[in-house]
């Protein structure tokens, strides 16, 4: 039986690996992670957030809408902290 602590990391290594692909400008290993009915969050007052109620309206209304941005070579996405627990993730992209 895996151990407490043990879960976690193998549950933030998960949730972490697709995020840093996404900093190599490749959003399909997240994407492939993610239910098709995915309820998703984005908070904030930004132009980004908002609540999504699909995997598909979740990538048009942000990662669509990034894409642009982040083709300039100025602009680098890099995850900053990944917080794990039972049934919750957070990511804070920076």
């Amino acid at each position: 039986m895996e151990s407490g602590a043990s879960a976690t990391e193998r549950k933030r290594s998960l949730l972490e690996r697709p995020f840093l692909e996404y900093e190599r400008r490749d959003a399909e290993p997240l994407f492939d992670h993610v239910a098709d009915d995915v309820h998703w969050t984005v908070m904030g007052t930004h132009p980004l957030a908002g609540e999504h109620r699909s995997r598909e309206e979740f990538r048009q209304a942000t990662y669509e809408r990034l894409d642009a941005v982040l083709e300039a070579p100025s602009v680098t996405a890099y995850v900053d902290s990944a917080l794990v627990a039972e049934l919750f993730a957070s990511i804070d992209p920076g």
